[in-house]
C-alpha cells in the first residue's frame, strides 16, 4: 500500500533492484505548487491561488523552488551528485521577421525564466550542493503527452508544417551562457 491507500505496482523482486545504489540523483523540476488540506482530495490536499507570472502550461514560476528542492535533496542524499535532467518552460512562441528579413522568435519570458533558475542554480552551487549539469527542456518544440503539439518548451523553434526550425532568442542566450559571455547573480 501507498499513499492513502493507493495500491503501488510493486512485484515481488522489485525491491531488490530498487535497492542498488545510485550513482546521480535526476532532478526534473518545473514549478513549485502552494497547496492547502482538503479533507475530499484524494491525497489530502488541493491546490490554492497563487501571485506568480505562470508558464503557458498555467504553471506558476517560482525559482526559488528549484533551491528548496535542490537543498532538500542535497540534505537527504549528501554524499550523491545533482543533476536537472529537466527544466524549462512552455510559452506563446510567435515566428516574426527582424529588421533584416530573418525569421526570430523573440523568446524573452523563456529566457527570463531560465535567467532566473540558472540564477538559483549557482546560488545552490555556491552553497556547497553538488550540482553537476543541468539540461533545458527542450532543444526543440516536440509532441507533449497530455498537450499534444500546442505547448512549445523548445529553445529551437519547429513550424510543424515544413519541418523548418528556427533557434529561439532562448537558444542564443544559453549558447552564450555556456559560452560564458553571460553572467548571472548567484
Amino acid at each position: 500500500l501507498g499513499l492513502s491507500g493507493l495500491r503501488l505496482p510493486i512485484e515481488p523482486g522489485d525491491m531488490d533492484v530498487i535497492a542498488s545504489p545510485i550513482d546521480f540523483v535526476g532532478i526534473n523540476y518545473y514549478t513549485e505548487a502552494a497547496v492547502a488540506w482538503d479533507e475530499h482530495a484524494p491525497l489530502k490536499c488541493s491546490g490554492v491561488p497563487v501571485h506568480q507570472e505562470e508558464t503557458k502550461m498555467d504553471w506558476p514560476i517560482v525559482p526559488d523552488g528549484l533551491y528548496r528542492l535542490l537543498h532538500w535533496i542535497h540534505q537527504e542524499f549528501p554524499k550523491l551528485p545533482l543533476y536537472i535532467t529537466e527544466n524549462g518552460c512552455a510559452q506563446d512562441d510567435q515566428v516574426v521577421l527582424d529588421d533584416h528579413g530573418r525569421k526570430r522568435v523573440r523568446d524573452v519570458r523563456r529566457v527570463s525564466y531560465l535567467r532566473d533558475h540558472f540564477a538559483v542554480a549557482a546560488r545552490a552551487i555556491d552553497h556547497g550542493i553538488p550540482l553537476k549539469g543541468y539540461y533545458v527542456w527542450s532543444f526543440i518544440d516536440n509532441f507533449e503527452w497530455a498537450w499534444g503539439y500546442s505547448k512549445r518548451f523548445g529553445i529551437v523553434y519547429c513550424d510543424y508544417q515544413s519541418l523548418e526550425r528556427i533557434p529561439k532568442d532562448s537558444y542564443y542566450y544559453l549558447r552564450d551562457v555556456i559560452a560564458g559571455y553571460e553572467r548571472f547573480q548567484a
